[in-house]
């Protein structure tokens, strides 16, 4: 499945929301209820040169710039973000992989 299509999928259903059952543990006190995330406060996390393919593939690594075509997302997440400043510039595939960068790529498209 293309990332835009994932992401697609993944801010309309969080958007939308699903409904969480807390009744069925009464010590919680909680009543049934949806629960959601407005795409307008929605912020995905993406992983930066650490999840490279040095790790055995366990984590996404995402190339925004390339898998991600932000003009097609049908509800706009709040933004994107990525953690481990340290890992910023880390070599993958062959070349530096810069967040940063990918993501300001990734917005001017």
């Amino acid at each position: 499945m293309p990332v835009t299509t994932y992401l697609n999928n993944l801010i309309i259903h969080m958007n939308t929301g699903w409904k969480v059952n807390f009744a069925d543990v009464p010590e919680v006190g909680i009543p049934s209820q949806y629960v959601y995330v407005p795409s307008t406060q929605l912020v995905i996390g993406l992983a930066n040169g650490w999840a490279g393919p040095t790790i055995e593939d366990k984590f996404l690594l995402v190339w925004p710039s390339t898998d991600i075509v932000y003009s097609q997302l049908q509800l706009k997440p709040r933004g994107f973000m990525f953690w481990d400043l340290k890992d910023e510039g880390k070599v993958v595939d062959g070349k530096p992989f810069v967040m940063a960068n990918q993501l300001k790529e990734m917005y001017a498209l």
